[in-house]
């Protein structure tokens, strides 16, 4: 029931705020109606960034494949070697079935062609291509060598077009090639993994948005960077890839300090700044600044290295130091903003469930493939109110698919489980309970 232009525009938003929050941890969302009440984002530094995406190729419709697979273009189709070598025989086994059903093929032509034919020597109008319309009336013994032979195209055509799907009943091979090409446009419909991507195809123009409403277009504005950070050098392409070469400037204030902070909160439970969606002005200012500045330094002289920043926090003294509180600790600092005691939750829950999957000697180690649908609650995508019109049924793993690592396990943005799962892993030395 959406109307497709809201919807290309509801995704633009998104990517701005998205891109925004994860790359320089500011909340521009603000920005989309007015000019940002206390940081310094105007309405126009939104929309100059925003028409870096507002050329993407995209009409906000998905394509259709399956009941289960709905993107829209532009798309990768990127089948597995597995995916290759099913296609490959689904081909093979319909070329031989071909072979066979030929020569009876060829039979039913001429056949048809003759009854097509057999009417006092002349042609129906029907089967006469356009361009000899004026021959009509005329014989087919009275036409010239190159009006016959785009003729004898036409209804070859015609035959392969609408005659040659009704022989499936009476030519057994043929009936069973169309059933097997039919599989096989399943197959490549809900197997094959597709990727959307992203194009440039189609320019637009920008504008201003009163209030941030799609239907009310104000003033036009071209691609640009927030005017509060370093300017976007002029030698660089005024489109996503000069935006991309703009966030990793080395002079650049925000793009590493963020991702440092970012891996510093994943370990420690807590960011060096408590705000963690915001560096902006009205931030809290970081008590660790220096280390926050030293990171981000670091982060960039490791060629912007996510494991060698993984190694080096783990390997810190501060993270491993115990979490074991003193009440002088406590009474000074309750909060550990000086990390004078390690993290008392050092891992998030599926990191945990591998953790303890590895412990038990369960884990599945291989890397690639589908994704895998692990334990869950029953009946856990009934509160959607699309289940009507797609296949939500839950397709539970079987065997060693259960515990393959949390990176593989599919997930929906779409539904959020009120209350943790519990489960059991066990092995003949050790049990644990997430």
């Amino acid at each position: 029931g959406a109307i497709s232009e809201e919807q290309r525009f509801v995704v633009l938003f998104d990517r701005v705020d998205t891109t925004a929050t994860n790359w320089l941890g500011l909340t521009m969302a603000c920005a989309q109606c007015h000019d940002h009440k206390y940081d310094p984002i105007s309405q126009k530094d939104y929309y100059s960034l925003m028409d870096a995406f507002n050329r993407v190729d995209e009409s906000g419709v998905p394509r259709f494949f399956s009941s289960r697979i709905r993107i829209d273009s532009p798309y990768l189709e990127l089948p597995t070697p597995e995916n290759q070598q099913r296609i490959a025989d689904w081909e093979t086994r319909i070329r031989d079935l071909e072979a066979q059903a030929q020569p009876l093929i060829e039979s039913a032509y001429v056949g048809w062609r003759l009854g097509v034919l057999n009417n006092d020597g002349k042609v129906p109008t029907k089967y006469i291509p356009a361009e000899h319309a004026g021959l009509g009336e005329q014989p087919l013994a009275n036409w010239e060598a190159t009006a016959k032979e785009t003729l004898e195209k036409s209804l070859r055509s015609h035959f392969e077009r609408d005659i040659k799907g009704q022989l499936s009943g009476s030519i057994a091979a043929l009936g069973q090639a169309n059933h097997l090409r039919k599989e096989l446009a399943d197959y490549r419909n809900d197997q094959l993994p597709r990727v959307m991507i992203m194009s440039d195809a189609q320019p637009r123009t920008t504008h201003l948005l009163h209030r941030g409403a799609y239907l009310s277009p104000t003033t036009p504005v071209t691609f640009d960077t927030p005017g509060c950070l370093p300017p976007l050098p002029s030698d660089f392409p005024r489109n996503r890839l000069g935006f991309a070469k703009w966030l990793f400037l080395p002079d650049h204030p925000l793009t590493a300090r963020v991702q440092v902070y970012r891996l510093w909160q994943h370990f420690f439970g807590q960011g060096l700044v408590r705000t963690a969606e915001d560096f902006g002005v009205q931030s809290e200012y970081p008590v660790q600044r220096e280390l926050l500045d030293w990171l981000a330094c670091e982060f960039q002289s490791q060629g912007w290295s996510t494991k060698a920043m993984v190694r080096l926090i783990v390997t810190s003294q501060a993270y491993r130091q115990s979490s074991r509180i003193t009440p002088q600790q406590l009474e000074i600092d309750p909060l550990n903003v000086y990390w004078a005691r390690g993290p008392r939750l050092r891992m998030p829950a599926f990191v945990l469930r591998d953790w303890a999957l590895a412990a038990s000697g369960m884990l599945q180690y291989d890397i690639g493939g589908k994704p895998v649908y692990p334990y869950q609650p029953g009946a856990v995508w009934e509160s959607l109110a699309i289940t009507k019109e797609r296949d939500f049924t839950y397709p539970a793993s079987q065997g060693p698919e259960l515990y393959r690592r949390s990176l593989y396990t599919f997930w929906r943005r779409t539904v959020r489980i009120a209350k943790p799962v519990a489960f059991a892993v066990r092995s003949p030395a050790h049990r644990f309970m997430l």
